[in-house]
């Protein structure tokens, strides 16, 4: 995959089409924890996985909503486009990896999918935080850190997890 730098990767992106690309994120990663949750043995870890798929499924609906508010304010500034750098970004290094990590036949307490899980984690976290650093506008960087905030806790709990 070619690398870009940051920069390049946020240049052009607004709030409406972070939220998609956000909601896509959170869309897989409630199948990778349902799914990873449906191969565990481990009672706690299984309980926490499904905690986990329950928090993606509420942020989902929140990003749902949101896109829908842009959508009725007709502040959406343009469809969302595949070929900018930033989606091909997301693409290909979190919503691929959670995909293939479905397949991953887990120990009983799943370490290789949960590893996986912290490190797509890191990269969403690292998304959040480049969509604050690029935008502008004071209430919706705001907005973002409170999404960052909760994916820290994300993988905390993904942390705590595996050291089950």
């Amino acid at each position: 995959m070619e690398k870009t730098d940051t920069k390049t990767r946020f240049e052009n992106i607004n709030l409406y089409e972070a939220y998609c690309l956000a909601l896509t994120i959170d869309e897989e990663r409630k199948e990778f924890y349902e799914n990873l949750a449906g191969k565990i043995k481990n009672t706690r870890v299984k309980n926490e996985l499904l905690f986990l798929r329950d928090e993606e499924e509420k942020r989902a609906a929140y990003f749902e909503e949101r896109i829908e508010d842009f959508e009725e304010d007709k502040e959406v500034l343009g469809a969302c486009d595949p070929e900018k750098k930033l989606y091909i970004w997301v693409e290909n290094e979190i919503i691929k990896p959670f995909q293939e990590g479905r397949n991953l036949k887990p120990l009983d307490n799943g370490t290789k999918a949960l590893l996986l899980g912290r490190e797509l984690q890191e990269k969403t976290i690292s998304f959040y935080q480049e969509l604050i650093n690029h935008e502008k506008d004071p209430h919706q960087r705001a907005e973002l850190a409170d999404i960052l905030d909760q994916e820290k806790k994300y993988r905390n709990k993904l942390n705590i997890i595996i050291s089950y």
